[in-house]
């Protein structure tokens, strides 16, 4: 990808310092990705928790041009005042050089509240933006070693930690193995869809029935 343009620069650093120094969450739609769509998540993850951004101020530290999946976009690491936070987050462009930020990666969105998805224990899947690494627990449901593969399924923005299991050969472990031993690292972030087996011995055990998608970044034409 080529350097940033004047324009462009100058329209992600308002992009920013509107989405950073807002004082409300309705004061987040107008600099965010796909608002349309965006704003009935926010709602409810706001309803559940408080907006309290607090920042006076942002430092831009990085804009630098990159990709997430197949999208084009650029990635933006600023510092936080009067918190000295530091966060790294995507922004997108839209019509006329604007760009807007991906919310929903900033704030890990899940698709469900992870205490709802261990208190209710769905058999239908639900996606979720994890970091996924092999392991080797097999236990209860999920006890024979042949038939299936065990990884960390891990959200570090919350600290939750499940075992995820994926039928070994299946299209689902085949895709698994090939991300992880693609990337190098060991570990991945992912959107995986998640999902209990009938009768589950406790919460922390689960199906890995599809992979949304290879980063937490949502192409929404093919994911939704």
């Amino acid at each position: 990808p080529g350097p940033l343009d004047v324009a462009s620069a100058e329209s992600i650093r308002a992009t920013l310092r509107g989405y950073y120094l807002a004082k409300s969450w309705e004061d987040l739609v107008p600099w965010v990705r796909e608002a349309d769509l965006v704003r009935p998540m926010m709602q409810n993850y706001y309803n559940r928790r408080p907006f309290d951004q607090g920042n006076r101020d942002i430092q831009i530290l990085q804009l630098v041009r990159s990709r997430s999946g197949d999208l084009p976009c650029v990635y933006a690491r600023v510092v936080l005042q009067p918190s000295l936070e530091q966060k790294s987050v995507l922004l997108f462009e839209g019509e006329n050089q604007s760009y807007q930020i991906d919310w929903e990666t900033d704030v890990v969105h899940q698709f469900m509240e992870w205490e709802d998805f261990q208190e209710t224990r769905p058999t239908d899947p639900v996606p979720f933006r994890v970091t996924i690494k092999e392991t080797d627990y097999y236990n209860y449901s999920f006890s024979d070693e042949d038939k299936f593969r065990s990884w960390i399924v891990y959200d570090p923005q919350r600290g939750v930690r499940l075992f995820g299991y994926s039928e070994r050969g299946g299209p689902v472990d085949r895709e698994l193995v090939e991300i992880i031993t693609s990337k190098g690292a060991g570990r991945t972030a992912a959107i995986l869809k998640l999902a209990y087996p009938e009768d589950p011995a406790n919460a922390d055990q689960v199906h890995i029935t599809e992979i949304g998608s290879v980063s937490w970044m949502i192409n929404y034409d093919a994911f939704r």
